[in-house]
């Protein structure tokens, strides 16, 4: 599946329905084997993390790229941020940050987000800090070469 184009789609759908603008950063294909429903479901959670934790001036961007090798989906912010105390609390279900005061939640989100990034043996982190956004950042398993064919190891006869 193509992380990039998966990235466009969220941000086009999130733009429409948040009526805020959403970024997009992919200008390469980025391609994972993975399962588009469960993708789309991390990235529409991520993103709906990023616009509650912002208000109208700050901005939410979606990239898609190959980093050593690896590929990357990312949703990133310029919101309020997360305490150190809580990165690491925020992956755990049932877990609400204190900017979720007033909100309808069951603290799921995040713990479905890492669940389904670990089922495509890929790994969740976060950085930034009070005052400076948040960004999580999905990496998935290496890419192939490009340029290098895939070779099957039965011998046809």
């Amino acid at each position: 599946m193509s992380l990039d184009e998966l990235a466009d789609a969220a941000g086009q759908r999130w733009t429409a329905a948040s009526r805020r603008p959403v970024g997009v950063e992919a200008p390469d294909p980025v391609w994972v084997l993975g399962d588009e429903q469960r993708l789309r479901h991390a990235v529409d959670a991520l993103v709906e993390n990023a616009l509650n934790a912002t208000g109208p001036g700050d901005r939410v961007m979606i990239a898609a790229r190959v980093r050593d090798r690896r590929a990357e989906l990312v949703v990133a912010d310029t919101g309020i941020g997360v305490a150190a105390a809580d990165a690491e609390l925020i992956f755990e279900r049932f877990v609400r940050g204190p900017c979720t005061a007033g909100r309808s939640g069951t603290g799921l989100g995040l713990a479905i987000v890492k669940a389904i990034t670990e089922a495509h043996g890929g790994t969740v982190s976060l950085t930034g800090g009070p005052g400076a956004g948040a960004t999580f950042t999905l990496s998935f398993a290496p890419l192939l070469p490009v340029g290098r064919p895939l070779r099957s190891r039965v011998a046809l006869r």
